[in-house]
C-alpha cells in the first residue's frame, strides 16, 4: 500500500464517515472509506519507496513558476466547478502561476478533452489529491484529486464553509504544500498516547498495532526538508481528537479545524512560486542543500540514501538549469556532484 504521507490523502484504507464528529473536514482524522489514490505509476515514486525518501522529494515537486497548468472535471455542476475555483485562485493570488479551467461559462470537461495537469472529481470517496507534479506521473484520464466534502458528489455545494477548507487543503497538495503536523520541529509523534490509540482502533475498527503504524503513525512521522517554523495555524495541519494526545487539547501539537491559510502558508506560496523562475532555482538549491546535510545523517540507512539520491536528481532535473550528475557504484553510498540550479555549484556526498 502506498504511504499516505506521499499521496497526501486525507483517508485511510479503511473509513467510516462522520466516526468522530458528524462534519468532516479534509484535513482530520475523521471517516473512513476504502479508496484512497491508486499508486502513483512511476520508478521515482515507487509504493516502495521509505518514509525518508517520500517526505523529502516532495519538496521538489513544484510546478515550474510562471507556467500555466491545464484543469479538468469530470462530471459536475457548474455550481460546484464554480466554488472550486473560487477557492483555488485564494492559493494562486499569491503564486506566479496559473490555472486554466477552460471557459468560465462551461469549465473543461475530462471526458470530452483530456490530458490535462490536474483533474478533479467529486466522488464520495474521501478528499485526496497527488502531490504536485506527481499528478502527472498517473493517468491522465483518471482522476488526480477528489473533492467529497461540502458537496453532493459534484451536483451541489451543501455546506460551503467545509468545501472551501477542503479545497484550499487538497489544491495546497496539488501545489506541493505537505501536511503541517510533519515539521520535524513539532515532534507530533511524542505528543501521541499511542497505547490508548492501539486499544482504541482496535476496537472500534479492528485494527492490529501495524496497521494503525502504517496508516496513522507515519503521518506524523514522515521525514520532511523545513523552510519555515512549526505552523499550528496552517491550513495543512490535521485536525486530530483530543483524545488522541496524552495531554488532550493542551498538546502542543492539538489545532481545531484551520479553515483559512495562514500567513505562512501564503508567503511558502509566494516563495515556491515566485515572480521569476531564477527565484525558484534558488530554492531549489537551498532545498538541495538541506538534502545534502540528510545525507550525513547516519541514522537514515545506506539504501534510504542511495534512494533519495536517485529521486531527487528525477525531481531536479525538471528545471531549466539544473543538473545533477548522480553516480552509484555497487552497494556504496551515492554521490551526487554537479549540482548546479542557477545559484552556484555544490556537491551532494556521503562519506
Amino acid at each position: 500500500m502506498r504511504r499516505l504521507s506521499a499521496l497526501a490523502a486525507t483517508v485511510f484504507s479503511t473509513i467510516l464517515v462522520g466516526l468522530f464528529q458528524s462534519s468532516c473536514f479534509a484535513h482530520s482524522i475523521e471517516g473512513i472509506t476504502n479508496l484512497s489514490p491508486p499508486p502513483v505509476a512511476s520508478a521515482q515514486t515507487s509504493p516502495d519507496l521509505p518514509q525518508v525518501v517520500e517526505g523529502v522529494i516532495d519538496q521538489f515537486k513544484l510546478w515550474q513558476a510562471g507556467s500555466t497548468i491545464r484543469a479538468c472535471f469530470f462530471g459536475s455542476s457548474h455550481e460546484v466547478q464554480e466554488k472550486f475555483v473560487e477557492a483555488t485562485q485564494e492559493w494562486l493570488d499569491h503564486a506566479n502561476l496559473k490555472i486554466d479551467f477552460g471557459s468560465t461559462d462551461a469549465y473543461r470537461d475530462c471526458a470530452s478533452d483530456p490530458g490535462n495537469q490536474l483533474r478533479i472529481a467529486f466522488k464520495p470517496t474521501g478528499n485526496w489529491s497527488y502531490v504536485g507534479t506527481d499528478s502527472i506521473r498517473v493517468g491522465l484520464s483518471q482522476p488526480s484529486m477528489n473533492i467529497a466534502n461540502g458537496n453532493s458528489m459534484g451536483e451541489a455545494v451543501i455546506n460551503p464553509k467545509s468545501f472551501r477548507s477542503t479545497v484550499l487543503h487538497e489544491v495546497g497538495h496539488f501545489l506541493a504544500l505537505q501536511h503541517e503536523h510533519q515539521s520535524p520541529e513539532a515532534n507530533c509523534d511524542s505528543e501521541f498516547d499511542w497505547p490508548i490509540i492501539y486499544s482504541e482502533f482496535m476496537s472500534r475498527y479492528g485494527w492490529d498495532q501495524a496497521k494503525v503504524d502504517n496508516n496513522l503513525r507515519s503521518l506524523v512521522k514522515t521525514r520532511r526538508l523545513r523552510t519555515t517554523p512549526y505552523d499550528t495555524s496552517s491550513i495543512m495541519h490535521y485536525y486530530f481528537e483530543p483524545w488522541m494526545y496524552a495531554d488532550g487539547e493542551n498538546s502542543k501539537c492539538y489545532v481545531g479545524h484551520n479553515n483559512d491559510p495562514s500567513g505562512v502558508d501564503l508567503l511558502t506560496m509566494e516563495a515556491a512560486y515566485p515572480s521569476s523562475p531564477s527565484e525558484q532555482l534558488n530554492l531549489v538549491n537551498k532545498r538541495l542543500e538541506s538534502t545534502r546535510d540528510l545525507l550525513k545523517d547516519n541514522t537514515v540507512s545506506a539504501e534510504e540514501k542511495k534512494l533519495l539520491v536517485e529521486a531527487v536528481k528525477a525531481e531536479v532535473d525538471r528545471f531549466p538549469g539544473a543538473n545533477v550528475d548522480v553516480i552509484i557504484t555497487g552497494n556504496k553510498s551515492p554521490v551526487v556532484k554537479d549540482v548546479n540550479t542557477g545559484g552556484g555549484d555544490f556537491n551532494l556526498e556521503i562519506k
